[in-house]
């Protein structure tokens, strides 16, 4: 029987968080619109609908646009500590290892 071990890439190996708050923030401020960083985190992340709660009216253009900005703030992305170190143990294994993005 084959073993396998499957990661997520956001937030699990790779800090993004700062990233996405940042494209987010950049919409909504073109938007006029102003939640807090916590609304963001728990309505915009915690569902991909969430925007709507918070006064966005073109979802498909928001996420558009959010992941456009993501991209731009690559400078806050990274790696979690030990990720490498674990990566490589795990080559040392039975299992087969993937991500789930």
């Amino acid at each position: 029987m084959q073993k396998l071990a499957i990661f997520d890439f956001d937030g699990c190996l790779v800090h993004t968080l700062d990233a996405w708050l940042k494209g987010a923030r950049f919409v909504f401020d073109e938007l006029g619109l102003t939640p807090t960083d916590k609304e963001i985190v728990d309505s915009v992340f915690a569902k991909d609908h969430g925007p709507l709660a918070l006064g966005v009216t073109d979802l498909d253009g928001f996420w558009e646009k959010n992941v456009q900005a993501y991209h731009r703030h690559q400078e806050y992305v990274y790696l979690h500590d030990g990720v490498i170190e674990a990566m490589e143990a795990l080559k040392n294994t039975r299992y087969s290892y993937g991500n789930s993005d």
